[in-house]
């Protein structure tokens, strides 16, 4: 039985280990979306306070504007705005990009089934490799990143998903054992793994 004082996934990393759990077989472990939003609000937790990069100043710079300041109003992570805003996931920094990640989890989670959504969209290639600089993915815990297998798992493999073979590729390229893109482990040197292939452009 799961320890009271234990998240699910602190269980499931001591009980089996992240490398131990396939896809397919993931969403054993929390099927239920309340308790996956919850939990990854939970493991990525940041300081109080709002990002370095809001939603909205990324989106300005991608329509070659200058990213404006902060406004409680305006910045609000509410889906109107995750929606008018979504050109701007693909600005964050990486500590931006972790705020943001479980709020936008949620979204899709309850969006999966709609058809077309651009805020799907944006998050899954925000998943996609390669890595940024700095790095977003190698600043993922362990738990974080179970936590983004298991969203990809239910958007993969939902038979009533719409983004099925989108969330399938991102699991092909970066997060699975065998991914393309992802640096293997067991040729780690020096406490460095090599460089990942790149993906063409």
């Amino acid at each position: 039985m799961q320890p009271a004082t234990t998240s699910l996934v602190e269980f499931k990393l001591a009980t089996a280990g992240a490398s131990t759990i396939s896809f397919g077989q993931i969403n054993t472990i929390m099927r239920n979306l309340d308790e996956l939003t919850a939990t990854a609000k939970e493991v990525f937790t940041t300081a109080p306070g709002w990002p370095k990069m809001t939603l909205r100043g990324g989106n300005a710079i991608d329509d070659y504007r200058e990213s404006p300041p902060f406004d409680h109003a305006l910045d609000h992570p509410s889906d109107e705005n995750l929606e008018r805003y979504h050109w701007g996931v693909g600005y964050l920094d990486p500590e931006s990009w972790r705020f943001y990640l479980p709020i936008l989890i949620e979204y899709s989670l309850r969006n999966r089934r709609e058809g077309s959504s651009m805020v799907i969209d944006a998050t899954l290639n925000s998943l996609r490799p390669p890595d940024t600089t700095p790095p977003k993915f190698s600043s993922l815990t362990q738990q974080q990143e179970m936590i983004i297998k298991e969203f990809l798992d239910i958007i993969a493999f939902d038979e009533e998903s719409s983004f099925k073979e989108e969330a399938m590729q991102v699991i092909e390229e970066y997060w699975c054992p065998e991914a393309i893109y992802r640096p293997k482990t067991e040729q780690v040197v020096d406490g460095k793994p090599p460089e990942a292939p790149q993906p063409p452009r």
